[in-house]
């Protein structure tokens, strides 16, 4: 699952409070709520949606995108930087989902 973000600006991601701040360049600070718990509510739909269907056993991996090539990332949380990409990198971070994933280990059927 991917949640795409298109702002300007310098964006702190602080996972204590679940937000983003935003500093414009003409310095006007504002707070958002946070993408990955955003994200993270629309993948555990999805897992039931799954779980409803019979689908089971597949995998969903969560990303945010930032999709403005000016915007500066900050965060202090490493497990930030495994969630959180630049729109250039989102090759290389599917790549390596399905490097990861790499056998199949879904099920449709009956449980």
């Amino acid at each position: 699952m991917i949640e795409v973000k298109n702002m300007a600006g310098e964006i702190y991601f602080d996972n204590r409070f679940n937000q983003h701040i935003r500093t414009n360049p003409d310095g006007k600070t504002e707070a958002f709520d946070g993408p990955i718990l955003q994200v993270n509510r629309q993948r555990q739909q999805l897992v039931e949606w799954l779980k409803f269907k019979k689908i089971i056993n597949l995998p969903v991996e969560i990303l945010v995108v930032s999709a403005n090539s000016s915007t500066i990332i900050r965060a202090e949380n490493r497990d930030i930087h495994e969630k959180v990409i630049r729109k250039d990198s989102i090759l290389i971070k599917t790549a390596e989902f399905k490097e990861k994933y790499e056998k199949n280990i879904y099920y449709f059927g009956k449980l």
